[in-house]
């Protein structure tokens, strides 16, 4: 008799234990990660907003505005170079 009450015991307990753990998983509100998705947390009201303005969709603007430079920049020193009789 008293081994089965033991028994039951360590059921129960473990039981408990298991509840106890997936209530503190349910309730903790952090944020995780499921299929490929970032699920919110119950905060998420409260976290601060990021804001990303838009840029350019052309990724080398940069790029053809430098060598547009160095085409104007050419262009007036071949000028230059010329002759005044030429120009």
């Amino acid at each position: 008799m008293e081994r089965k009450n033991t028994r039951n015991r360590w059921l129960v307990g473990g039981l408990l234990s298991i509840l106890a753990f997936g209530a503190l998983g349910l309730l903790s509100g952090c944020q995780m990660t499921q299929n490929g998705q970032t699920l919110p947390s119950p905060y998420y009201l409260d976290n601060q907003i990021q804001y990303f303005p838009a840029g350019n969709e052309f990724q080398f603007q940069g790029e053809v505005d430098r060598m547009k430079r160095e085409q104007v920049n050419r262009q007036l020193s071949q000028e230059e170079s010329l002759p005044r009789q030429q120009r």
